[in-house]
């Protein structure tokens, strides 16, 4: 990568894990944390949790292509993270 530039295929210089496990830790606050795939199963307890109605656009099929060398940098960079989002639950309060 380029001078200053953050390197997100070989470290985390962006810190995704880190601000994941930020939000995944109690808090002060009530905070909802919902698997990105999950938000129109759960739309109903979104809104009750907002207070309010929300409308998301028709869900569509995810169709990014990484090539394969990229790919496999990603997941050893991310292999902690990625470990962490899999046993997260599709939906949680805290």
């Amino acid at each position: 990568t380029g001078e200053g530039r953050p390197d997100i295929l070989d470290r985390d210089d962006l810190g995704y894990e880190a601000n994941f496990d930020s939000w995944m830790r109690p808090h002060p606050f009530p905070v909802l944390a919902v698997r990105f795939e999950k938000l129109w199963t759960y739309t109903p307890m979104i809104e009750e949790f907002i207070g309010r109605p929300i409308h998301l656009p028709p869900l569509r099929q995810r169709t990014t292509e990484i090539p394969d060398e990229e790919r496999a940098r990603l997941e050893r960079t991310y292999s902690s993270l990625v470990a962490k989002v899999r046993a997260a639950p599709d939906l949680a309060v805290w």
